[in-house]
C-alpha cells in the first residue's frame, strides 16, 4: 500500500508541473479577446483591461485517439463524458452481460461470445483478466488546449463482500503538439466467498507529440494482479441442498460455505514499453485564409485533396485539429470564389495564401518491450485435488514462469488523399519478434532449476485501407510468416462499412471477416509446473 501511495504522489507531482508548463509556455493562455499579448507584471487583479472589459478564458477544446499497435495508425474518437450507463462500466460481466466469471470484482473472465475472444497475448495467464490489463491498443491519448482530468470511484457492498475501485486518468499539453499524462488503477474485490478476494493495481505514462512532419507516441503500464484461489466450494450440495449438509441444523451463508483451497494464490506481475514513430515526407501548396488567418480554401492551382493525416491549425488560439478530417474544394468551386474577389494588387493577393504541407509517404517504426510473470502459491493442497504430482515441492505448491519479448515493425505508406487519384492508402512493414521464456525443470535428477526457450518470427504484411470520406471504408491487411517458428502461419482481416441516408436517418452497414492459419501460443504448447507437464510442438 505505501508503493502505491508514493507512486499517486509522483505522478501527481508530474501532472501539476505539466499544468504549470501548459500555463507558462502556451501563449493562447495570456492573450486578451482582441488576440493582444497580455504582460502578467501590468496585469490588474481584477482581470479587467483599461477599457473596464471583462477578460474570458478560453472554452476548453480537447479530443482522444487510440491506436493500432501494429503500425500505430490513429483513430480519433470524441471524448466520453456522459453519464449514461455509467454504472455498467464497471462490471466484469461486460457492459452487456456477455462474460463469463467468477462472481467478484477484478476475477478472470471469458466472453460468451466466440469472436470476442482475443490471442493469448501476452501470456494464457494474463488474458483472462481483460476487464482489468490495458493493451496498447486500448490506451487513450489526449490533446487538449487545458489540463483534463477524469476520476472515478467504485463502490459497492460491506466491509464483508465490498468491492471498490479508483480510477484516474490526467493529460496535458505542453504545446499544441506535445502532450504527456498518466493513469492509475485500483482495484479491490473481497469477494462473496472464502479466499477469493482480489487486488490489482495498475499505473502508466503515456506522451505525444504529433508534429507535421514527425509523429511520436509512447505508453508504459505497469500491472500488478493479486488473486487469492479456493478450488470452488467443497461439496455442490451446499448450494443445491442446503438441507443435507450437517443434518439440516445449520445455515450457511456464502462466506462460511467451506472450499477446497486454503493459502493458495495467483500472481500475475506485467509491465510493457510500447513506441510509435513515423516521420511523413511530401510537398506543400498554398491554401486560401481568412483574415484571422484560418486557412480556408486550396489555391486555383491545388486540385485535389490532402492526405488524411493533413493537418491544418486552427488559429493561435485553438488545439492541434485531427489530421482526419481536413478536405479542399474544388478546382472550379474555387476558381469561382476567386473570380468574384475584387481586383488587388499581387502582394495583396498573396497575404490572401499560406502553406499547407500535404503528406504523401510516411516510414513507420513501431516498438513493444513487455516481460510478464506468472507465480503459483499454495501452501496445503488437499490429497487428490490436482491429478498429477511431480514432486518438485512436497504438500505445497510454488510454481512460476517469466516471457520476455521484443517486437519491431518497420512500415512504409503510400498515404491516402494526397492527390485525386489516391483512393487509398497502401502501407508494406515486416515485422521481427522475439521472446524468451523461463520454465520450471520437472526432472529432479538434473540439477537445472530452469529452463530457457527462445522463439524467432519475422511476419511480413501488407494493409489497403480507406479512411477518408462518409459513404463507404474499408480496411484489409494481413502477414504471413517467414522464418522459424512464423513460417506457415498468415492472417488475413477485413473491415467494411457503408454509410447511406434514408429519408431522414442514416443505414450503417457493416460487414466483418478474418481467416488465418497461426500456431497456438507458447504455453499452450509448454508448460512446467509442480503438478502440471507438457511440451506438444505438434
Amino acid at each position: 500500500m505505501r508503493r502505491i501511495v508514493l507512486t499517486y504522489i509522483f505522478l501527481s507531482v508530474i501532472g501539476i508541473w505539466g499544468a504549470m508548463a501548459q500555463n507558462t509556455l502556451n501563449p493562447m493562455n495570456n492573450r486578451d479577446r482582441f488576440g493582444n499579448q497580455i504582460d502578467p507584471n501590468t496585469q490588474p487583479d481584477n482581470l479587467e483591461d483599461s477599457t473596464n472589459t471583462e477578460i474570458q478564458s478560453l472554452p476548453p477544446k480537447l479530443y482522444m485517439w487510440k491506436l493500432s499497435e501494429t503500425l500505430g495508425n490513429r483513430t480519433i474518437i470524441p471524448a466520453d463524458t456522459a453519464s449514461l450507463n455509467f454504472q455498467s462500466t464497471n462490471l466484469v460481466e461486460g457492459m452487456f452481460g456477455h462474460y463469463n466469471y467468477l462472481g467478484n470484482l477484478g476475477s478472470p473472465r471469458l466472453s460468451r461470445l466466440f469472436f470476442e475472444r482475443e490471442e493469448s497475448e501476452p501470456t494464457i495467464f494474463m488474458a483472462p483478466f481483460s476487464s482489468f490489463f490495458i493493451r496498447p491498443d486500448q490506451v487513450l491519448f489526449t490533446n487538449s488546449n487545458v489540463p483534463y482530468t477524469n476520476l472515478t470511484y467504485y463502490k459497492a457492498g460491506n466491509k464483508v463482500n465490498g468491492e471498490e475501485r479508483f480510477k484516474s486518468y490526467f493529460s496535458v499539453n505542453v504545446n499544441k503538439q506535445l502532450a504527456f499524462g498518466f493513469n492509475i488503477d485500483y482495484l479491490y474485490g473481497r469477494g462473496y466467498y472464502q479466499n477469493q478476494s482480489t487486488s490489482h493495481f495498475n499505473a502508466g505514462l503515456f506522451g505525444s507529440y504529433i508534429g507535421e512532419k514527425y509523429q511520436v507516441q509512447a505508453v508504459y503500464n505497469n500491472f500488478f494482479l493479486k488473486m487469492n484461489e479456493n478450488g470452488g466450494i467443497a461439496d455442490d450440495q451446499y448450494i443445491t441442498r442446503p438441507e443435507n449438509m450437517s443434518g439440516g441444523k445449520k445455515e450457511y451463508e456464502s462466506t462460511t460455505i467451506p472450499v477446497k483451497l486454503e493459502r493458495s494464490s495467483n500472481r500475475n506481475k506485467d509491465f510493457y514499453i510500447y513506441l510509435t514513430q513515423r516521420y511523413r515526407l511530401g510537398f506543400t501548396r498554398k491554401v486560401r485564409s481568412t483574415q484571422e488567418g484560418k486557412p480556408t480554401e486550396s489555391a486555383p492551382q491545388a486540385s485535389s485533396s490532402p492526405s488524411s493525416e493533413a493537418k491544418i491549425s486552427a488559429s493561435n488560439n485553438d488545439i492541434a485539429l485531427p489530421n482526419d478530417s481536413i478536405a479542399s474544394k474544388s478546382v472550379g468551386t474555387l476558381a469561382a470564389v476567386n473570380d468574384s474577389l475584387p481586383s488587388v494588387s499581387t502582394a495583396d493577393n498573396d497575404s490572401l495564401f499560406e502553406e499547407e504541407f500535404v503528406p504523401v509517404t510516411s516510414f513507420i517504426h513501431t516498438l513493444k518491450v513487455e516481460r510478464s510473470r506468472h507465480q503459483f502459491r499454495s501452501g496445503s493442497e488437499p490429497e487428490g485435488f490436482f491429478p498429477e504430482d511431480y514432486k518438485l515441492y512436497k504438500n505445497y505448491s510454488n510454481d512460476s514462469t517469466t516471457a520476455f519479448s521484443v517486437k519491431n515493425v518497420f512500415g512504409i505508406a503510400l498515404l491516402e488523399g494526397f492527390n485525386k487519384y489516391a483512393k487509398a492508402g497502401l502501407t508494406a512493414y515486416i515485422s521481427h519478434k522475439f521472446s524468451r521464456y523461463d520454465l520450471m525443470n520437472t526432472d529432479t535428477l538434473t540439477n537445472m532449476r530452469r529452463i530457457r526457450y527462445t522463439e524467432q518470427e519475422i511476419f511480413l504484411g501488407g494493409e489497403l485501407a480507406k479512411r477518408e470520406g462518409k459513404l463507404l471504408h474499408y480496411n484489409v491487411n494481413g502477414e504471413v510468416g517467414l522464418v522459424d517458428k512464423a513460417i506457415g502461419q498468415f492472417r488475413v482481416n477485413a473491415n467494411l462499412d457503408l454509410n447511406f441516408r434514408l429519408w431522414k436517418d442514416t443505414v450503417n452497414f457493416y460487414a466483418r471477416g478474418y481467416v488465418s492459419n497461426t500456431l497456438p501460443s507458447f504455453y499452450m504448447r509448454h508448460y512446467h509446473s509442480n503438478h502440471y507437464n507438457w511440451d506438444n510442438d505438434n
